[in-house]
């Protein structure tokens, strides 16, 4: 059996490779660093130019892919530079996402080194509600984390590859964001900002309606506060009809006097 190696950090592209070769008769392995790639207009030339440099730095015999996503409406755009693309892309999104969240779930690849990116996003969610996952665990840990984050940080350790270790993060979530003390008779909860905001103001109409009330304020005075609860829980539902409250209200009182 023919012996090539691989030099990639990817452990499991170097599994899924070594599997399907070696039905071929070919023994893949590993050389667990990284390799620079230069910039070139072609996935054959970043490959041809990465298995060389290996080939000549570790004399072995050196098998090396790449991929690129060339789009023809874009010009053949991104084309090899679609990790670049893609990582820019994400994590200008990533920072737009954590700005509206009120939760943030931060994923670290154990296998992997603190990248830049995860030092930005690390500092750019610290002020949210989070809880910071660290996949991977299976693989050879190389990510190295702060002890102070350790401490004051909820962390969880998990691998994909484990089916039960997603209900890590399900439990943590709810215990976070308080959802386990939900009463489980409930069959829906409010999750958007802006229901949650009607629902505060609602219940704030209410309190000055029944506050009116017992001061003994005119039903007309009440009447605005009821409104105005009334509104609120209607935007919610979608069935916004202050008329059919008036009726109501005329039917059972003589407002005006």
């Amino acid at each position: 059996m023919n012996t090539v190696y691989i030099v990639t950090q990817n452990h499991r592209k170097f599994r899924d490779l070594k599997r399907e070769l070696g039905k071929h008769s070919i023994n893949l392995q590993q050389i667990a660093e990284e390799t620079f790639e230069i910039q070139a207009d072609t996935c054959e030339e970043v490959a041809a130019y990465s298995a060389k440099q290996s080939a000549q730095k570790y004399d072995k015999p050196i098998v090396k892919g790449d991929f690129g996503v060339f789009i023809e409406c874009l010009n053949g755009l991104p084309g090899v530079y679609v990790k670049e693309v893609v990582e820019k892309i994400g994590v200008s999104r990533s920072y737009e996402s954590i700005s509206k969240a009120q939760f943030v779930l931060v994923v670290l690849d154990s296998s992997s080194k603190l990248t830049k990116e995860d030092e930005e996003i690390l500092e750019y969610s610290k002020d949210k509600e989070r809880i910071i996952v660290v996949n991977k665990i299976d693989l050879d840990k190389k990510l190295e984390l702060d002890e102070k984050l350790i401490e004051q940080e909820d962390i969880i350790f998990i691998t994909t590859q484990s089916d039960t270790d997603y209900t890590k993060i399900v439990a943590a979530i709810e215990n976070k964001l308080g959802l386990n003390k939900f009463d489980s008779s409930m069959h829906s909860y409010l999750t958007n900002a802006r229901h949650i905001a009607q629902i505060e103001k609602s219940k704030q109409a209410f309190d000055r309606a029944l506050l009116n009330i017992k001061n003994g304020e005119l039903i007309d005075i009440i009447q605005i506060d009821l409104q105005q609860a009334w509104y609120e829980l209607g935007e919610i539902l979608g069935e916004n009809d202050v008329d059919s409250l008036l009726d109501e209200m005329f039917a059972k009182f003589c407002l005006g006097k």
